[in-house]
This record gives C-alpha cells, structure tokens and sequence, in this order.
C-alpha cells in the first residue's frame, strides 16, 4: 500500500477549481459572522471532516483506477502473446497489492 500512495502522492495533480473554492470561502466568512464560538468549531470540524473524506476517496479513487489500468494491461499483454489471463495461471496483483485488501 505504501508504494501506491507514493504514486498518488506522485502523479496525483489536483484540478483547479477557483470559483468553487472562493465561493466556499465567502459563504464560510459570512456563517462564522453570525455564529456562537462553539457553533464555529462545529462548523469548522465539519469542513476538516469532509475536506478528510473528499482527499481519501481521491485517493483511493486513483489507486482503484491505477489497479484497473494495470490489470488492462496485463490481459492485453496475455492477449498479445496469443492467451488470455484467465487461461494461464493467476495473475498476481503488480507492486505488491494483496487481493484480500479491501480498498482495492
């Protein structure tokens, strides 16, 4: 697992979403105006949260595409050589992913 979050962390480029992010901000700053200090870190723990979630299923988003692609690649190279994966012996997942891992 370490190996594909070096590749995402690697090759992973995030799009450029300035309009979104900025009208993000400016609805932020008008909430916080009209909020108790204790409704604040509510709502602050809530973006943390799913600023959280947003950048984990990025990522497990990129190692499932990464995955596919390398499986694709696999039976084309079986393919090419006149067979197929599943006429061959198992293939073995690339860079050591285990196929009992659940985010794959």
């Amino acid at each position: 697992m370490e190996t594909l979050n070096k590749l995402f962390k690697d090759f992973y480029k995030p799009s450029l979403q300035v309009g979104l992010n900025a009208e993000i901000e400016h609805n932020h700053k008008e909430l916080i105006q009209t909020l108790s200090k204790a409704d604040r870190r509510k709502v602050l723990k809530i973006i943390d949260n799913l600023m959280m979630i947003t950048a984990l299923q990025t990522e497990e988003s990129f190692i499932c595409g990464l995955h596919l692609g390398l499986s694709i690649t696999t039976e084309l190279k079986y393919y090419n050589q006149g067979g197929y994966a599943s006429d061959s012996t198992e293939v073995q997942p690339p860079f050591g992913m285990d196929k009992s891992d659940d985010t794959i």
